[in-house]
C-alpha cells in the first residue's frame, strides 16, 4: 500500500525553520537539542504539520539575533527566494 503524504498546513513555519538551520549550519536533530525540544516535535515543524509555540518563537528570533517573528519570517523568505534563484 502506498504511503500517504501529508498536506503541508503551514508553509511559513517550514520556510522559517528550514532558514534557521541552514543559517546556523546545523542539523534538525542538534538544533532541537538547543532548544530543548524532542526531534519529531521539530521535524513536524519543518514539514509544516504544526506551529511553534510562543515561547520557542522567542527563542528563535533571539537565537538568530531578530527584532520579532515577523523579521524572521522576512528573512526566510528572501533567502528562500535567493536559493531558488541561484537554482536556475
Amino acid at each position: 500500500m502506498k504511503k500517504q503524504v501529508k498536506r503541508m498546513k503551514y508553509k511559513t513555519t517550514a520556510v522559517v525553520c528550514g532558514y534557521v538551520m541552514i543559517e546556523k549550519k546545523i542539523s534538525g536533530r542538534a538544533l532541537a537539542k538547543k532548544l530543548g525540544i524532542h526531534f519529531t516535535t521539530w521535524h513536524r515543524y519543518v514539514r509544516g504539520e504544526h506551529r511553534p509555540n510562543a515561547a520557542l518563537k522567542a527563542r528563535l528570533v533571539s537565537m538568530m539575533g531578530a527584532e520579532n517573528f515577523i523579521e524572521l519570517i522576512q528573512r526566510a523568505y528572501k533567502d528562500k527566494r535567493r536559493i531558488q534563484y541561484r537554482l536556475r
